[in-house]
Formats: C-alpha cells, sequence, structure tokens
C-alpha cells in the first residue's frame, strides 16, 4: 500500500489525504463505479462535486435511475400527506392479480376512442303537459 502512495504522490495525483478518484478516472469507468451504487446513494454521490454531478448527468441510466428514485420517494410522501397508504396499496393489488384467474376478469373496455361512425345529438323526448300547467320560468335567488 505505500508503494502505491509513494507512485501517487511522484505522479502527482495525490495530495495529503485527498483523492478524488472519480475525477481522475475515465468517464465510462466512473460510470461503471457509480452505476453500482443504489439510488439513495447515488443521489449523494451526485452532490459531492459538480464534476460527479455532470457524471451522472452524461448516463442515462444513471439519470433514470435517480429520477426514478426521487418520483418514488415524492409518491410516498405524498401518499402520507394525503393519508393515503400506496404501498401497502400496491401489495393489494399485486395479490388481486395473482390469485384472480385470468377469465374471470371483468372485459376491457375502451372509453375514449373516437367511433367510427358520426353519432347525432341526442333524441329529445316529447313531454306532454297537462293543460292546467304552465311553464316554469328561471327563478333568481
Amino acid at each position: 500500500m505505500e508503494f502505491f502512495r509513494s507512485l501517487l504522490l511522484a505522479v502527482g495525483l495525490l495530495e495529503p489525504s485527498k483523492v478524488d478518484f472519480i475525477a481522475e478516472l475515465p468517464l465510462e469507468v466512473s460510470q461503471l463505479i457509480l452505476r453500482k451504487l443504489d439510488p439513495e446513494s447515488l443521489l449523494c454521490a451526485a452532490q459531492v462535486s459538480q464534476k460527479w454531478m455532470r457524471i451522472c448527468r452524461s448516463d442515462k441510466l444513471l439519470r433514470d435511475t435517480a429520477r426514478d428514485h426521487k418520483r418514488n420517494v415524492r409518491r410516498k410522501m405524498m401518499g402520507k400527506v394525503f393519508g393515503l397508504d400506496l404501498v401497502a396499496e400496491e401489495e393489494m393489488e399485486a395479490v388481486r392479480r395473482r390469485h384472480v384467474p385470468r377469465n374471470t376478469l371483468p372485459p376491457k373496455t375502451v372509453v375514449f376512442a373516437k367511433s367510427r361512425e358520426p353519432r347525432g345529438l341526442p333524441k329529445r323526448a316529447k313531454v306532454s303537459r297537462s293543460s292546467n300547467a304552465k311553464p316554469v320560468k328561471c327563478m333568481r335567488f
């Protein structure tokens, strides 16, 4: 270990107790190292320096991992604010899907779709009035 440290000192890469290995390594190697981190640690690593932030932003996988983690955290927080337990809700939905046979599920229907034939205005039903009844005028309050 001492030999390696003296080698780094000779090359000029080692200051006393400060080595930014991510910044010194090639971009691809730095991205591979950062991909091994869990999402929470990745967000902390991106806050270390601007160089680390640029490395995290330059890789699509790192960017998507951080974005998905932040969305999940925000969703859970919003659920807690409104009194919803989203995690339990998702687990129950997964259990329902596993235990319900496919042929017992209700058929899927398309609610919003373009119809092939144009629809006309709805037909009005004729209302028969009795001879004594007068039409009611609009009442203002």
